[in-house]
C-alpha cells in the first residue's frame, strides 16, 4: 500500500537520541530473569533487559535537536548516557559504566 500522502512525507526533525549498549557483569544481573525494565524521567526515558546470565541490553533516549552538538567519541557518548540518568535507581547508571565505550552505538530517532 504505497498512498500518495505517505511518499509525500519525508523524516521530520530528530526528536530524541538513543545511546545504547550491552553491559557486563561479573556476578548477577541486577534484575530478574525474563524482566524488560523501563524508566521515564523528564525528556527522558531509559530501559534494560536480560540478554543472558551476565549480559544485559540497556538504551537511554532523551530530546535533542537535530543540530545539537554530538559527543566525538566512546567516552563522551558514556558521559553523555550519564548525565540523563544521574541518580536514577534500578541501577541503569551501572549498566552504563559496566559497557564497553568502545561498543555504544548512538542514533537519532525520527518519525515520519
Amino acid at each position: 500500500y504505497h498512498s500518495a500522502r505517505k511518499q509525500s512525507l519525508s523524516p521530520s526533525t530528530c526528536w530524541c537520541c538513543c545511546p545504547r549498549g550491552v553491559a557486563e557483569y561479573s556476578g548477577s544481573l541486577p534484575l530478574p530473569d525474563n524482566t524488560i525494565r523501563q524508566m521515564w524521567g523528564a525528556g527522558v526515558r531509559a530501559g534494560m533487559y536480560p540478554l543472558s546470565n551476565t549480559t544485559a541490553y540497556w538504551y537511554i533516549c532523551f530530546n535533542a535537536d537535530e543540530d545539537a552538538p554530538r559527543p566525538s567519541d566512546p567516552a563522551g557518548y558514556v558521559s553523555e548516557a550519564l548525565s540523563c540518568v544521574r541518580g536514577w535507581s534500578w541501577d541503569v547508571e551501572q549498566a552504563v559504566r559496566n559497557t564497553d565505550p568502545g561498543t555504544i552505538s548512538r542514533g537519532s530517532i525520527r518519525d515520519r
